[in-house]
């Protein structure tokens, strides 16, 4: 190896689980109904913890991270007759994600003292050109959670050569998000003082800084369909299928106001956000 180069491994070992469950029950022949439900987790250790390196923390490698998916699915399905069929279904899904939460402290910029403002103590991100770099990116600290709300209602009726079927179906969904990567401070050095990266460093030249809050997302969004369609057997050996579907597109809503778009219209009419004031012409 060259000199001044220290091999070292590391332990990208991960943890998973996963369980399962179904449950089936039939009052009678013509009723039925089901539970199901999915548990999966994912783990990381700490990465500082194991190793006392460091440079081993990296977004590339991975952070210190827990994630969760659980699913649960019901069903009732009925049957009237010779001809009718209601079919029930539900489904909650929630998934959530903790990457370097809480953290894997090692220092931060107001410990070194650097008068900064640090929303995730004990971490920082710094990045030398051609030298080497730690932290930034989701090994600083994110966490997010998703929640899936499904409901739908199938029915279907035979009329002599006709088959009959109408539905209808609500979904409901939000994510909360938070975003902690320029939340800590990060730092690059690039060398464009010395025109050598470790050098600036070693003399504490600072190309870049990229500080801010945390980047914070709360939004819900609901999802509406009802169709209707008809299966007409014509002929023994000619089956003709029409239908007609509903189905709205209700856009994503922030209720924290994290979102902006921006109009061009209103940017040339100088035009300007009534909740952020100091924000320029054209921003919603």
């Amino acid at each position: 190896y060259p000199c001044g180069t220290i091999p070292h491994t590391l332990p990208l070992d991960h943890k998973h689980g996963q369980a399962v469950a179904r449950i089936y029950f039939q009052f009678n022949s013509n009723h039925s109904i089901f539970r199901r439900n999915l548990n999966h987790i994912e783990a990381r250790p700490a990465t500082l913890e194991r190793t006392q390196n460091i440079l081993a923390i990296r977004n590339i490698f991975g952070p210190k991270s827990r994630k969760k998916a659980q699913t649960l699915a019901l069903g009732d399905t009925q049957v009237f007759g010779s001809s009718t069929v209601n079919a029930i279904r539900a489904t909650y899904v929630r998934t959530s994600t903790r990457s370097n939460a809480p953290a894997d402290k090692f220092f931060d910029a107001p410990s070194l003292g650097i008068p900064i403002y640090t929303y995730v103590p004990g971490v920082m991100a710094l990045s030398v050109t051609n030298g080497f770099s730690f932290s930034g990116g989701s090994s600083v600290a994110g966490v997010v959670d998703n929640r899936a709300y499904q409901i739908q209602d199938d029915f279907s009726k035979v009329w002599g050569r006709h088959q009959m079927s109408v539905g209808v179906n609500i979904a409901y969904a939000t994510l909360d998000s938070f975003d902690y990567a320029n939340a800590a401070g990060n730092f690059a050095i690039n060398g464009s003082v010395t025109g050598i990266g470790l050098a600036d460093f070693l003399v504490g030249q600072v190309s870049t800084l990229t500080h801010g809050t945390p980047s914070i997302l709360h939004n819900y969004q609901w999802y509406n369909g009802v169709y209707g369609q008809d299966s007409w057997r014509a002929a023994e050996r000619l089956t003709l299928n029409a239908g007609l579907r509903w189905e709205p597109y209700f856009g994503t809503w922030s209720k924290n106001g994290a979102i902006s778009n921006f109009s061009p219209d209103n940017f040339a009419k100088g035009i300007r956000s009534t909740k952020f004031v100091n924000a320029p012409p054209g921003l919603l």
